[in-house]
Order: structure tokens, then sequence, then C-alpha cells
């Protein structure tokens, strides 16, 4: 097979560079789902942390992995089948989209942590110089400074290797055949599960699950590769795409509430946390990708803009929310906030509340005269 030809069926394949909204629903629930977890900050002495996290059924930096994985995956398929994926300077082409996407605003803030750190006197991490090569967490612990920097680092390794791994694919024989991009998309997903299973077995820290496992490089592309399974669905397998938009939406939201039951009923082990709950619960959102990524309602346009302006401003959202936000301005209020309400500031939903408006509002500060300029000087330059 020399060619393939993506067929759109009606309802299914949007044109790419569109905004979806179900998608964009998908980037909001993910977004609040990673400011309601780190919520959790301002009552972990009064609320239990199962009961805190009760209401949310997936993990919202892993539902971001699935969905980057999904649209970059769509894209790199769509730039195949066309011819646009042959050589180098097409490799270059899609990096300089994507880091002009998300380059400059990460390293605007990471200069801003570092200055704030200097100045509050905090003593800089030994590989400081790694976090601007994404190598902070490659392949061991990522260091505490800038904490949210790590999934950060494993899109960007995402970024770079699945271009070169399809450009590799296109080039060989045959040429661009689905079934060999579906044997690259196992081994992207199996050689992390392989990796952590070794690591379980030579007892490698196994108590800390989030530094020692689940905020490593090479141990959590598998995410991102089963949302580009639903990308390769979506593309060469268009009609089964469509007609699992409903079945696969019921099972997705199963298997999500399933998880979620296992884990307030039961809970799970060590085991379990390291090795399948992400992947499961990244298979829950594949399964519903179908119904989401062709969701167009056609009325209360009021409920969708709000969502699609959380949308929007998530990556700036996900940047400013914790290291700016809640670790360098929230210390800052407390004795000011005790004068103006009648109860403790630590017992009461204020700092909740103006955690969450002082994040938007500062996202919306860094999307609009930052996120977004930097974009448009990239669609300017030419291919």
């Amino acid at each position: 097979m020399n060619t393939l030809h993506v067929v759109p069926t009606k309802g299914v394949e949007q044109p790419l560079g569109k905004r979806v909204f179900g998608l964009d629903a998908l980037r909001a629930i993910a977004i609040c789902t990673v400011l309601h977890q780190h919520g959790y900050f301002f009552f972990d002495q009064l609320v239990d942390r199962e009961l805190w996290h009760a209401p949310v059924l997936v993990d919202g930096v892993t539902l971001f992995f699935v969905l980057s994985g999904f649209l970059i995956g769509r894209i790199l398929f769509a730039e195949q089948v066309q011819g646009r994926l042959r050589n180098f300077s097409d490799l270059l082409h899609f990096w300089k989209r994507r880091w002009w996407r998300t380059l400059p605003a990460y390293f605007l803030v990471l200069l801003i942590v570092i200055a704030a750190a200097m100045i509050n006197g905090y003593r800089m991490p030994d590989w400081l110089w790694r976090y601007f090569l994404f190598l902070q967490n490659l392949a061991w612990p990522h260091p505490g400074f800038f904490g949210e920097a790590w999934s950060l680092c494993v899109e960007e390794w995402f970024y770079l290797l699945l271009p070169i791994t399809l450009l590799m694919i296109a080039r060989g024989r045959p040429a661009r055949k689905p079934d060999v991009l579906l044997l690259a998309i196992a081994v992207f997903i199996l050689g992390p599960l392989a990796l952590k299973q070794w690591q379980i077995t030579h007892a490698l820290e196994i108590d800390k699950i989030d530094s020692h496992f689940r905020m490593i490089v090479v141990n959590r592309m598998d995410n991102l590769m089963i949302g580009v399974t639903a990308a390769w669905m979506a593309v060469f397998r268009t009609t089964l795409w469509q007609r699992s938009r409903l079945i696969g939406l019921l099972a997705g939201v199963a298997l999500l509430l399933l998880i979620k039951l296992k884990g307030l009923l039961l809970g799970h082990s060590q085991w379990f946390e390291i090795m399948a709950l992400h992947d499961l619960q990244s298979v829950g959102i594949l399964l519903c990708l179908p119904w989401f990524s062709t969701w167009h309602p056609d009325r209360f346009a009021g409920f969708t803009k709000p969502i699609v302006y959380i949308a929007t401003i998530s990556y700036s959202l996900y940047l400013v929310n914790f290291a700016l936000v809640q670790l360098n301005l929230m210390p800052l209020l407390p004795e000011r906030m005790n004068g103006i309400t009648q109860v403790s500031w630590q017992r009461s939903m204020v700092p909740l509340f103006v955690f969450w408006c002082t994040s938007i509002g500062l996202a919306s500060i860094l999307y609009f005269g930052f996120e977004r300029p930097m974009t448009a000087l990239r669609d300017r330059s030419p291919r």
C-alpha cells in the first residue's frame, strides 16, 4: 500500500486546527481537576485526602497526556498521509510550531520562579540548568523546585520522539502502513510498563510512587501513546471511530467509575498504582474520545463560553497555579485575610476561592499578554 486516504465521516473528523467544544471540555476538566488536587494543600489538616479526591474520576495530568497524544498524533498522522512528513525539514517545521506554542511561556514562568526563589532565599537545585533542556526528570526523580514542570518535560520529550519515529516509519518499507504505526505505538506503551515492572522487581524506592515512578519521563510515555492510539483509530479506522461514540462513552465512564470505586472501597496496592492506575484511566479516556471529539452543543452558549475560556488559558493556568500562586503569592495573604473574614483563614473556603481566582487572573494575563502573542508570531512565520 503506497498511499492512504483518510475519508472524513460527517460529524467525526473535524478540520485540524479548528476548536472542538468536546475537546475544550476535556481540557477544562483536566485543569480544574489539577487545581482541585492542588487545593487540598489548604485543608490537609482538616479533610481526609481520600474524601477530598473522591469527586475526581481521573487524574488531571493523565487526562492532559491522553488529550495531547490524541491531538498531536492526529496532526502527525494527517501530515504523514498527505506526504508532508518525509524529511528532517518537515520535522523542524513541526517542532517549530510546537516550541513556539509551549516554550516561551514555560521559560518566562521558569525565570519568574527562579527570581522569586532568589528573593526569598530559597536554595537553588544543583542542576538548575536541566530545567532549560527538559532533563530534570528524564530517568530520575524530579527536584522539588518548580514542581509542575515534571509533566511539561514528559510532553516535550513526546513532541521530540514521536515525529522522529513516524519519519523513520514513513521512510521505511512499506511506507506509512497503519499496522507498522500501530506496532510502534505498542512499543511505546509496553516499554514503560516493562521498565516500571523492572523497577518494582528491584525494589527501587517503591514506597515513593510520585517522585520515583509517576513523575519520570520514561515511565509516563505510555499514557501519551494511548492518546496516539486514539488518533490512529480516528485517522485510519474512521468508521469504527464513528460507530463507537456512544458505546465508547458509556464504557469509558463505567471504567473510570470502577477504578474510583475500587480505590474508595478496597484501596489500591502499590503495584496497581504504579503499573495499572494511570494506564487504565488513560484507556477510559480513550474510550470517551470518539464522543467528546465530535461534541458540538448547538444551544446554551452561555454554558459553553466559560468552559472554552478555561480551556483556552489552560496551559498558562497550569504554569502559574502552583509554583507562582500557591507557593509564592498565597503565603503573603493569610494575616490580611484573617482581618476580613469572621473565621480563621485556615478553616474557611476563602483561601481556596482566592487561590482559584488569583490563578485564573494571572493565567489570563500570561495568556493574553504573552502566550497568544508568541503563538501569533509562530503563525506569521513561513514554513
